[in-house]
């Protein structure tokens, strides 16, 4: 009986919060919010409609191609998930920083609610 051997290649993502903003950021992410209640902070890192058509349409065709290597359909599965993890990781984390912005009263106030919401900057 033959034997198949394969690697399974799953790429990792991982949400890396952005650096502590500056009070120059603060008060544009205000007046963003108080001129658009539905703004999302985030909103430069949502995915080219084009970019994901041609993945769709990419993955349809080598879809055949999945299903004769296992590894490489466990593979893309896995990472999806991973990709899945992270965006969610990270509109948590703007949907937060969003909820401290509008809760704030200043800068300093901002700030040191941040510090005591996230550990990444504590």
């Amino acid at each position: 009986m033959a034997r198949i051997k394969y690697t399974v290649t799953v790429r990792n993502y991982q949400f890396n919060p952005p650096r502590q903003i500056t009070e120059s950021e603060y008060k544009y992410y205000k007046e963003l919010i108080k001129s658009d209640p539905n703004a999302k902070l985030n909103a430069d890192l949502k995915e080219n409609p084009i970019k994901k058509g041609f993945r769709i349409a990419a993955m349809v065709a080598l879809s055949p191609l999945l299903l004769l290597s296992p590894g490489a359909a466990e593979g893309e599965i896995k990472s999806a998930i991973n990709k899945s993890r992270a965006t969610k990781e990270e509109n948590e984390f703007y949907e937060t920083l969003k909820q401290i912005v509008i809760k704030s009263n200043s800068f300093s106030e901002f700030a040191s609610e941040v510090k005591q919401t996230f550990k990444y900057y504590q």
